[in-house]
C-alpha cells in the first residue's frame, strides 16, 4: 500500500499540463494555448486532450474534464527579452514571453580563442588597438548582458565577399546566442538598424549614403 498518487490520477495529469500549457487567448468560450515545451502556438484544447491521454488517462470525457476545470496561467501578448532568465518572465503581474535562449557555447577557461583572435587581426588589418576595442566590448556584453548597452555600434562593410563578416557574424551567433545576433545584407537593412542606433542614442537620424555590401552585425 502506498499514500503517492497515480501518475494518471485527474490532478497528476492537471498539474502536468498547467506546468507545460499557458493560456494564450479567449475567443468567446474558447480558449488557445501556448506550449512551452515545443514552442506552439495558438493550440486548441483537442490538443491538450491527446496529451493528457497520452499522458494515462483512459477516458476521453475526463480527459475532456480535466482540461476543462485545470487553472492554467495567462499569457501575455507582450514579449520580453531578459538574458538569463526562464522562458516565461513575471513582470508586473503579467507573464511573457522571453525571446532570449542560453548559446550553444559553454565558457571553457582552458581553452584558446587564438584562432579567432588571428580572424580578427585578419578582418582588422592587424590593428591591436581595434582588435582589442573590439575584444573589451565583447566581454563585456558577454560579462554584462543585463547592464545597459554602451553607446557604441560596430560596422563592418565590404565591397565583396571573403573579408570574413560572415565568419564572425557566426562566431558571435554560437557565443551569445541566437536570439541576440541579428545580421542584414541589404540597403534598407542596414539603414534601419543604423537609424535606431542614431535616435536611441542621438535622438536623430541623419541622411547619408548607404551603400551594398554584405553585412552589418549590431
Amino acid at each position: 500500500m502506498t499514500n503517492e498518487m497515480p501518475e494518471n490520477h485527474p490532478n497528476n495529469v492537471g498539474n502536468l499540463l498547467a506546468a507545460r500549457f499557458m493560456v494564450e487567448k479567449y475567443s468567446g468560450s474558447q480558449r488557445s494555448f501556448y506550449d512551452r515545451e515545443t514552442g506552439q502556438q495558438g493550440l486548441l484544447p483537442m490538443h491538450l486532450i491527446g496529451v493528457a491521454i497520452a499522458l494515462g488517462v483512459e477516458d476521453l470525457e475526463e480527459a475532456k474534464k480535466i482540461i476543462r476545470l485545470q487553472y492554467f496561467l495567462p499569457l501575455s501578448p507582450a514579449i520580453v527579452y531578459r538574458p538569463n532568465k526562464p522562458d516565461i518572465v513575471h513582470e508586473k503581474g503579467l507573464n511573457s514571453m522571453n525571446l532570449w535562449r542560453p548559446s550553444e557555447v559553454v565558457p571553457e577557461p582552458t581553452k584558446s580563442a587564438q584562432r579567432f583572435i588571428d580572424h580578427l587581426q585578419d578582418v582588422l588589418g592587424a590593428d591591436d588597438g581595434r582588435v582589442d576595442y573590439l575584444l573589451d566590448m565583447l566581454s563585456y556584453r558577454y560579462q554584462n548582458q543585463t547592464a545597459p548597452k554602451p553607446h557604441i555600434a560596430f560596422y563592418f562593410f565590404g565591397e565583396q565577399g571573403g573579408a570574413g563578416k560572415s565568419t564572425f557574424a557566426e562566431t558571435l551567433t554560437k557565443v551569445f546566442g541566437s536570439t541576440a545576433v541579428r545580421t542584414t545584407n541589404t540597403v534598407a537593412g542596414i539603414k534601419k538598424r543604423v537609424c535606431r542606433f542614431m535616435e536611441s542614442n542621438f535622438s536623430r537620424c541623419g541622411g547619408g549614403i548607404f551603400s551594398e555590401g554584405n553585412g552589418i552585425v549590431r
